[in-house]
């Protein structure tokens, strides 16, 4: 409720109108703060109509503050993609996480009750919150902080779309936690969420990749067409390079990897996660589409599109979750996935975004098709050869194949700003 879109519009609306900035932050700025006062509003008329305990409100009103302070430590790295700065925000939420996993740690290790263990993450959080923010003031100028009604306007209306994309996000992601837990109990919730969380890795990636080459897409859309163009099959065509042989990897070797991760009694989570991680593959393929389709001014549609798959995954989860359990449920998400894809394919292919997807795909294809005959010819059993094997020999075949030309890693690293960091 405090986001609702209007940091991605932001980051947009600044590569456009750079001499704006100012007034676009202070602006932004003071609706996040009525937003998130709002936030809190709702929060304790829940709290007084549910009747919570003291602890129980003054636990909820904290952590609040936290998600409040991470979602304006979210709004000043927007400022920081919007002028292509990404190494700002690298290096300040690397802080940031550093800062509160020690406080908190700290604060465990004096066994000083929850209140103080929350405490200390809030303050490490609010203090990397503030940093930021005289940070942003410093490098790119004061904000103007003086209401303008016909831009606060124009810019809910841009993002109202992006706020309704959001929204479907989270619920076709947590609807089958839901829908598990009422078919099938905690014990199955434990075993799916622990592959879907092993998934969130490959979409933190894809996350940090898309926002990163976000004002790229809107500047080349304001530019030239051709050039958006190039920048999403390159940008395809990274994942796929990166992200091919890791699915393949998991869906391999999925039984060690819980067992090393969780144990023997999440063994049941393994086929699950066979399954959802080339939803998670799909799902950073999408993720760099719909940023594509903001920087287009084509949030609308991606809201329409999000919004049928969100119906089409719940009705999936209460058609196969009774009878497959939280296998249904993987083969839910990825089905989604899947509609999403071919749907927002097809959208931009139209619009010329994108010519065929086999330019993109053949020669990461190739290279772990390839490896994977030759590694399951010598047998998965052996995890710490097979794996390395595998590896290995996708990537010979993939030089070999010229799969990452010279250009591209030029390309890539002019694009994400890692000249300083590589």
């Amino acid at each position: 409720m405090s986001d609702f879109g209007l940091h991605i519009i932001l980051t947009r609306e600044i590569v456009k109108n750079s001499h704006k900035a100012r007034e676009y932050i202070g602006n932004v700025f003071l609706v996040k703060l009525v937003l998130s006062l709002a936030v809190f509003a709702v929060i304790w008329a829940t709290t007084a109509v549910a009747d919570y305990t003291a602890i129980k409100t003054k636990t909820l009103f904290l952590m609040a503050l936290f998600v409040t302070g991470t979602s304006f430590l979210d709004f000043f790295n927007s400022i920081y993609r919007a002028h292509e700065d990404m190494h700002y925000e690298s290096l300040i939420m690397v802080l940031n996480r550093a800062t509160i996993v020690c406080s908190g740690i700290y604060a465990l290790h004096l066994d000083s009750g929850l209140d103080n263990f929350i405490l200390a993450i809030l303050g490490a959080n609010l203090l990397w919150v503030a940093i930021s923010g005289v940070f942003c003031s410093i490098k790119y100028g004061k904000p103007r902080l003086v209401f303008d009604k016909d831009l606060v306007v124009s810019f809910f209306r841009k993002g109202f779309a992006v706020g309704l994309m959001l929204v479907f996000t989270v619920v076709y992601l947590k609807a089958d936690t839901i829908i598990i837990e009422a078919f099938k109990g905690d014990a199955v919730v434990g075993w799916y969420n622990v592959s879907h969380r092993l998934i969130e890795i490959l979409l933190s990636f894809a996350t940090f990749y898309s926002a990163a080459i976000f004002p790229s897409f809107a500047s080349s859309f304001r530019t030239s067409q051709g050039s958006t163009a190039t920048i999403y099959q390159n940008s395809i065509r990274f994942l796929l390079i990166i992200g091919l042989p890791c699915a393949l990897a998991v869906s391999f070797w999925s039984n060690q990897i819980i067992l090393l991760a969780f144990g023997q009694a999440f063994m049941e989570a393994a086929p699950a996660l066979q399954i959802l991680v080339w939803a998670g593959l799909l799902a950073c393929v999408n993720m760099v589409t719909k940023y594509l389709m903001i920087a287009a001014d084509m949030q609308k549609i991606n809201a329409l599109l999000l919004g049928v798959c969100t119906v089409a995954n719940i009705v999936l989860n209460l058609m196969l979750i009774p009878t497959f359990s939280h296998i249904g449920a993987s083969f839910a998400l990825l089905a989604s996935e899947t509609i999403y894809f071919l749907s927002s394919y097809l959208t931009i292919k139209k619009k010329g975004y994108v010519q065929e997807l086999l330019i993109n795909s053949w020669k990461p294809l190739i290279a772990v098709g390839g490896s994977s005959i030759v590694v399951i010819y010598l047998g998965l059993g052996q995890v710490a050869i097979s794996c390395p094997l595998f590896f290995f020999i996708y990537f010979v075949i993939a030089f070999l194949l010229k799969t990452l030309r010279s250009e591209d890693k030029l390309f890539l690293k002019k694009l994400l700003q890692l000249r300083s960091w590589v």
